[in-house]
């Protein structure tokens, strides 16, 4: 009796942590339905940002401002040109010329 009544404290015991993991989990799941959730998610995850707001970068110690703004207008100015599309390859394969 003592061995049977002990197991089922321990079992009780179980369940009931169980049963709290189980309402803390079912709490963060319905708040990943939430709207702002969902934001906060893209915000940090795929850096995205609302229409009319400001992005803020905040530098490392040690880094300058003027050396990122660099970096980023060499970025800039790296773009390469579009290639040319097929129909546009094959126009100027028979006719020697762009067709605009």
């Amino acid at each position: 009796r003592f061995q049977l009544s002990r197991t089922l404290t321990d079992v009780e015991q179980k369940i009931a942590e169980l049963e709290t993991e189980k309402a803390e989990l079912t709490e963060t799941l319905s708040s990943f339905n939430e709207f702002a959730t969902i934001e906060q998610a893209a915000r940090e995850v795929l850096n995205l940002q609302r229409s009319g707001e400001q992005v803020v970068i905040l530098l490392p110690n040690g880094q300058e401002a003027g050396s990122l703004t660099e970096e980023m207008t060499a970025e800039e100015q790296q773009v390469e040109p579009q290639e040319a599309s097929n129909p546009v390859k094959w126009w100027g394969y028979f006719f020697g010329s762009d067709p605009e």
